[in-house]
């Protein structure tokens, strides 16, 4: 894992002590991208996180909170795709 990553899973375990988490770089799918053309680094991050923190709460408050803690990275990554759900709702999809 690429250290923007690593800094990016030991924030949000920090926050939210996820029962999973998963944090992809995807920026190879982006590459021709206009924005981030001939960019280099992480520009673009997948992000999966089950948490029971998120117990409760609408997922425009989610989302919120996950950008809070990744407000320093923000500045320099694109884009983020964020899919959080706590367990609940991982359970009643199966």
């Amino acid at each position: 894992m690429s250290s923007p990553l690593k800094t990016i899973e030991e924030k949000l375990c920090k926050a939210f002590s996820p029962l999973s988490i998963n944090v992809l770089d995807t920026s190879s799918k982006h590459e021709e991208h206009e924005p981030v053309k001939n960019t280099e680094g992480v520009t673009h991050v997948e992000i999966k996180i089950v948490s029971e923190c998120f117990e409760g709460i609408h997922l425009l408050e989610r989302h919120r909170r996950v950008y809070a803690v990744l407000k320093e990275e923000m500045l320099h990554i694109h884009s983020i795709s964020i899919d959080i759900k706590a367990p609940t709702e991982v359970n009643s999809e199966k």
